[in-house]
């Protein structure tokens, strides 16, 4: 109860954003404040709670009656923007639908794009977009904030009052969790209330972090760290160490899992130089580099590998969006795609100022194989990237290049499968 007051804050910038988030927001952190072991304890919580429910009931109630009078359907603000995601994905004919059933519809068609899109909505995507603005102060100052609040939400799995904070702000995002990939369902306005969370554990772990040193200083280091359970210590070096491995093998696993997934349903998929890609792109490729709205690499070796997946024995159209490394005066590019070490496609590659080139190849069936492939692309030549200029300061000037890629986009060719 001693950062209730901070509890409270955190909450009442949820509730003021929407009454629909705030219930999200406070159901589970009702159920989590009764559940204790003490029953006297349970009791006093449950009459306390009831004030809580009370107010919240008085406050949500008129809003949710109005909508059932006037619409028929208590939650018709967030049921009625069912058809603005799916026209902004694409469908002509959008009727009016419960947003519990569009949840459910995305998890059939695609299980393992929704949890991806929903664990990534929870976890990564509003933490990501609330740092930059704090750069205007000092420069550097919203990533150094970012890493203290990510050690202090971490830490709070390790604290009563923490992981209520953390179940609280996962509820609040809970709504938002798939729609932030749909255009305009990502506006910076809705995950606006975590905001207070993020800060409010980046000051809390400066706090721990100053009063261990002041401890350390007092008992001395050897004689602090001596005071920890040997066994309390192994435990928190064991989980935080699964919790590492199952960031990073969720990060970059699950490009090529959702790949799989929708070539398997008959759809294309897409193959993207991205933060996430270093499983998909294996040798000889650069660091990342963003042009406008396009990110790529380049190929720093005469042949550049990648994994993907063909789930199935049968043929596939591969289109690939690359370019030549240009500069003035710079030789004739030709390129050549290999599938599992088998010569697929050649192309002589051409520069257009407007937009990058669109090459394809067919990937006969006998050239592939159930599961992962290597996708091979080979340039003739490599030049220093600084002969371009200053442009694509992300690489080393002297570091040598071959062609640029922005994505390879692989999609099920007509035929029968095990043609």
């Amino acid at each position: 109860e001693r950062g209730g007051g901070m509890l409270a804050g955190t909450i009442g910038a949820a509730a003021c954003l929407t009454r629909i988030t705030a219930i999200t927001t406070l159901a589970p952190a009702w159920l989590w404040l009764v559940a204790v072991r003490d029953a006297a304890r349970r009791r006093a919580r449950i009459l306390r709670l009831g004030g809580a429910i009370a107010v919240t009931t008085i406050l949500v109630a008129p809003y949710l009656v109005n909508c059932a009078v006037q619409f028929g359907d208590p939650l018709f603000a967030i049921n009625d923007h069912t058809r603005f995601y799916r026209g902004r994905e694409g469908a002509t004919s959008v009727p009016r639908e419960s947003a519990v059933r569009y949840a459910l519809d995305k998890v059939a068609a695609r299980p393992v794009a929704t949890l991806d899109t929903a664990v990534w909505g929870l976890f990564v995507y509003p933490f990501s977009i609330k740092w930059s603005g704090i750069d205007a102060w000092q420069p550097g100052l919203g990533r150094l904030l970012s890493w203290f609040s990510v050690a202090g939400l971490v830490a709070w799995l390790w604290q009563r009052s923490g992981r209520l904070l953390l179940l609280v702000l996962g509820g609040s995002l809970v709504p938002y969790m798939l729609t932030w990939v749909v255009p305009g369902g990502g506006e910076w306005r809705f995950t606006l209330h975590a905001y207070p969370f993020y800060l409010l554990a980046a000051f809390w772990m400066m706090e721990w972090l100053v009063s261990a040193a002041r401890t350390a200083l007092g008992r001395g280091a050897p004689a602090t760290l001596a005071a920890i359970p040997r066994q309390q210590a192994l435990v928190t070096t064991a989980v935080l160490a699964a919790l590492a491995l199952a960031a990073v093998g969720w990060t970059f696993a699950m490009p090529y899992l959702i790949a799989r997934e929708s070539l398997l349903a008959g759809d294309g998929a897409g193959i993207i130089a991205s933060s996430r890609d270093r499983w998909l792109f294996t040798e000889g490729w650069s660091s990342l580099v963003v042009s406008g709205n396009v990110v790529s690499r380049f190929t720093t070796q005469a042949s550049a590998t990648m994994r993907i997946p063909l789930p199935e024995p049968r043929p596939y159209k591969l289109i690939l969006r690359m370019d030549p490394f240009h500069y003035a005066d710079a030789p004739p590019q030709n390129v050549r795609v290999l599938l599992n070490q088998q010569p697929v496609g050649a192309f002589d590659l051409a520069w257009n100022p407007d937009r990058i080139g669109e090459y394809q190849v067919l990937l006969p069936a006998y050239a592939a194989r159930v599961g992962a492939n290597v996708l091979t692309v080979a340039s003739d030549t490599l030049n220093p990237i600084g002969r371009a200029g200053r442009v694509f300061p992300e690489i080393p000037r002297d570091e040598q290049v071959g062609i640029r890629l922005w994505y390879v986009r692989i999609i099920p060719a007509s035929g029968a499968a095990g043609a």
